[in-house]
């Protein structure tokens, strides 16, 4: 599934929520946990964003959604809490 594809052609929408997460809203009727494997895979594939976080896929009327959890794996994530001398 190529989600840079679905964000070009309008099928898959991305918006920032309330704390700057990244949030994907489905404008077709795809299965969202499967968008919302496809959607993780393509970021944690993009390494642009360099903190873990959690975050939604939503169905196009905003009523169902489902959840995943985004891991950096940047050398330095964490550094700021203590976690690596």
């Amino acid at each position: 599934m190529d989600i840079q594809e679905k964000l070009g052609n309008g099928q898959l929408e991305e918006r920032l929520n309330g704390q700057g997460v990244p949030e994907y809203i489905v404008k077709t009727d795809a299965d969202l946990k499967q968008m919302a494997l496809a959607v993780k895979a393509h970021l944690e594939a993009q390494r642009f964003i360099a903190h873990d976080f959690t975050s939604l896929v939503w169905n196009s009327s905003e009523t169902e959604s489902a959840t995943f959890k985004y891991q950096s794996d940047w050398p330095l994530d964490g550094l700021g809490e203590g976690e690596l001398e």
